[in-house]
């Protein structure tokens, strides 16, 4: 049950991740719409820990251990795929 729960965290994390990069996109272009963006954020943030916490507070831990390597997964992830997208360019340059 620990590693349903740590497998939840990491969802939301990767999740997280998504609109977290999403936003830093439209706030760099000026766009507006990073504010719908933002407050997405705030209420998955809000909603997925009062859920878990109401619910299966006993599970807290695991889903935030989850939750952190859910965002550290995504950026690492990421990075790679930007990094070989930026040698590809360099190649045909």
């Amino acid at each position: 049950m620990i590693f349903a729960f740590a497998a939840l965290g990491v969802a939301v994390g990767l999740f997280q991740f998504y609109f977290l990069k999403k936003t830093v996109e439209k706030v760099t272009c000026g766009d507006k719409v990073f504010l719908v963006f933002i407050l997405i954020k705030i209420t998955m943030y809000a909603l997925s820990i009062a859920i878990l916490l109401m619910l299966f507070p006993e599970y807290i831990i695991p889903a935030g251990i989850g939750f952190a390597a859910g965002i550290i997964a995504g950026s690492v992830i990421n990075f790679i795929v930007s990094s070989k997208s930026n040698k590809k360019g360099d190649d045909t340059a």
